[in-house]
């Protein structure tokens, strides 16, 4: 049986315990740092005695998968002046040359973009640049909803060809923008795991702001466990409603509630609309995509956030090793309820559900 977990930072802590007994135990080091905008963290597990001989080469590999993710952030970021993607968006529509990995991201887009029938697209960025999800009273920033007007001169920006030949890209508008802000995190920790894999890690979490890749599971045998958290509760130790386990998948959760604000009684959030340039309408409140690179669960995640309940449910299924789970609004006193793909099983304890697939 394969065993998938939906995983949020908040739990490791508490459900990565090292193993009692023995005179060899699971050991872990774990490193943490600040980039992309989000938290990151790599957690390298590996069996080892007392005396934990093997402590400093596996906190040196974690040291250097964090500036791997560094280097990559200066290839995706389109704040940072100079990267791929800024000199892209400031190209005016002209051919650059930019490195492999930016294609690669670039025909995973567009492969999104077939999928949605252009429901998810990276050329978004000229609208989500409008808007301001996230207040910063200390530098005298507040949210903000554009005008009508505004959005009327980006939309039809979004949209554009987007032209590759070999490693030179162009958009095929002059006013395009790119956001990769739903696949470019889940592309940094494949390629991370990758990086760690061919350094010889077996057992390990890369976890880039709730986009998870698994290598492996616990060096003792048993699957990963992680949190799955009850809607509003993303990125906190409590309100975890339940845990699933995991060996080598990657996982991707998000939220409404995560990049949002409310305004005259209107809640805004950051899933946006390809055709209004308004957040989509939705009543899924947290939806987590299980799949088999960390891309494409991230960019399914962003998908099923477009799609109704039932159509989002059935791409999902109808993409090998690909699952979800959706938190859904009910509208009723009761509040949510907790909707999946068909092959995942579930299985209700004393201590919350536990949910497995074959």
């Amino acid at each position: 049986m394969k065993r998938i977990i939906l995983t949020t930072t908040a739990l490791i802590g508490l459900l990565f315990l090292t193993a009692c007994g023995g005179e060899d135990e699971v050991q872990q080091v774990v490193e943490m740092d600040f980039a992309m905008d989000t938290l990151i963290e790599i957690r390298i597990f590996y069996m080892d005695d007392s005396r934990n001989r093997n402590e400093a080469p596996n906190r040196q590999l974690a040291l250097e998968a964090i500036e791997y993710v560094r280097y990559l952030e200066g290839v995706f970021s389109r704040f940072v002046e100079g990267t791929d993607v800024w000199r892209l968006n400031h190209a005016g529509g002209e051919f650059v040359e930019v490195s492999p990995y930016l294609v690669d991201v670039l025909h995973y887009s567009l492969y999104f973009r077939e999928l949605t029938g252009g429901r998810m697209d990276v050329t978004i960025g000229a609208v989500s640049d409008l808007w301001i999800f996230e207040a910063n009273p200390e530098l005298g920033i507040d949210v903000r909803v554009p005008t009508e007007e505004e959005l009327a001169i980006a939309l039809p920006s979004v949209g554009a060809d987007i032209i590759i030949e070999g490693n030179r890209v162009r958009l095929g508008h002059p006013d395009t923008q790119l956001d990769l802000g739903g696949i470019a995190k889940g592309f940094i920790a494949d390629r991370v795991a990758e990086f760690l894999r061919d350094a010889g890690v077996e057992h390990a979490i890369v976890n880039l702001g709730g986009d998870n890749v698994a290598i492996g599971g616990r060096p003792d045998g048993m699957p990963f466990g992680m949190g799955i958290p009850a809607p509003g509760t993303i990125g906190m130790v409590d309100g975890h409603i339940g845990v699933a386990l995991v060996e080598n998948a990657s996982m991707a959760g998000s939220g409404i509630d995560q990049r949002s604000f409310e305004l005259d009684g209107v809640l805004y959030h950051h899933i946006l609309d390809v055709d209004t340039g308004m957040p989509v309408d939705t009543n899924k409140m947290s939806v987590f995509v299980i799949a088999e690179s960390g891309i494409l669960s991230e960019g399914l995640t962003t998908i099923v956030y477009t799609m109704g309940v039932e159509a989002g449910l059935t791409l999902v299924e109808s993409i090998p090793n690909a699952h979800a789970i959706l938190i859904v609004d009910t509208g009723r006193d009761d509040g949510w309820q907790m909707l999946m793909t068909t092959d995942i099983g579930f299985n209700q304890t004393d201590y919350g559900f536990i949910l497995n697939f074959n």
